[in-house]
């Protein structure tokens, strides 16, 4: 199929021409008066969630910039419809989109309008602390007992999940892994599985633990483990995951990433910058009490991890047999 001559190839087309020379200067130029006008974060889902990240790093972008920062809401279809409209903006680095592992689970479930080369990553800025809770009266405290309970007992083990992402795809790993099976019941929210679980009609459950501190803290949920990579401030009491399953870790994350044809002037302006916000101790204070850890990844890096988890989850897409909605 012929490619069509859009902008995206025009701005190619002058880059190597004669006119490009005068053209890549403008961009240089750009970048040094960058932001000169309100910058607007696209999220990709309605308030409450990782919002409260973001219009933290909104604020301290805007003391910075001394332009207004503004949280755009665009929600629908799992987040593909926010960062479609990222994707589409003008790339000139007044349009920036939330973003994480959403972008490589979303092409496995959906018929995504945006390609992998209609975005390019900015920064990495926070992990999730994930953990893996059961009922308190569950009859395992483990992940290992878990296994071997679910194992002695096939079809009886439940565990709740609210769409179709990179926990789900993280646990479907965590049970090939473990050679064990339970089963799934979905859920439109984390709340409402949160309310089975203390209700005791579902037995496991794994969420932000922003989200289940009060609950554990009131002895009504059980953490089996952690999902990230190391034992969580705070919490060192309860393992990982990868203690019981060595190199197995879920650690969800958020980033910012702008349309590929964003200057590279730009995007190295806005990596800095938000470098300087995370990198700052007072901010670091406010993300932790959302239950995140702050860390900074480059643009490249962020790309790179993005497509890690794109060669992961494919890899495991097709051992799932799963079918594009």
């Amino acid at each position: 199929m012929p490619h069509s001559f859009n902008r995206r190839t025009a701005l190619q087309w002058m880059a190597s021409t004669a006119f490009g020379a005068a053209f890549a200067p403008a961009a240089a130029d750009a970048a040094d008066t960058y932001p000169s006008q309100p910058v607007k974060i696209v999220m990709p889902f309605g308030p409450g969630g990782a919002d409260a990240l973001y219009r933290i790093v909104a604020e301290r972008l805007q003391e910075l910039w001394r332009q207004p920062v503004l949280i755009d809401y665009k929600p629908g279809a799992a987040t593909v419809v926010g960062t479609d409209f990222v994707t589409k903006s003008r790339p000139d680095g007044y349009t920036l989109g939330m973003a994480g592992a959403n972008l490589a689970v979303n092409p496995i479930f959906y018929k995504t309008p945006y390609k992998r080369e209609d975005w390019r990553g900015v920064a990495n800025l926070v992990e999730v602390q994930m953990a893996l809770v059961a009922r308190p009266d569950a009859p395992f405290n483990t992940v290992k007992e878990l296994i071997a309970y679910a194992k002695a007992n096939p079809n009886t083990v439940n565990y709740g999940i609210a769409g179709l992402g990179a926990t789900y795809m993280g646990m479907e790993i965590l049970m090939r892994r473990g050679g064990f099976s339970m089963l799934k019941v979905g859920f439109n929210s984390n709340g409402t599985a949160q309310s089975e679980l203390l209700g005791g009609r579902l037995d496991v459950l794994v969420d932000p633990l922003v989200g289940l501190a009060q609950h554990i803290n009131a002895g009504k949920m059980k953490v089996l483990a952690m999902l990230g990579e190391n034992r969580f401030e705070g919490w060192e009491q309860h393992p990982t995951l990868s203690e019981s399953l060595p190199g197995l870790a879920v650690s969800p994350y958020y980033g910012v990433i702008v349309p590929r044809a964003t200057p590279d002037p730009v995007v190295a302006k806005l990596e800095a910058d938000l470098a300087r916000v995370i990198g700052d101790k007072a901010t670091q204070k406010r993300i932790a009490a959302l239950g995140l850890v702050p860390r900074f990844q480059s643009a490249k890096e962020f790309e790179q991890r993005s497509d890690a988890d794109v060669r992961t989850f494919n890899d495991m897409a097709r051992k799932m047999n799963i079918v594009l909605q």
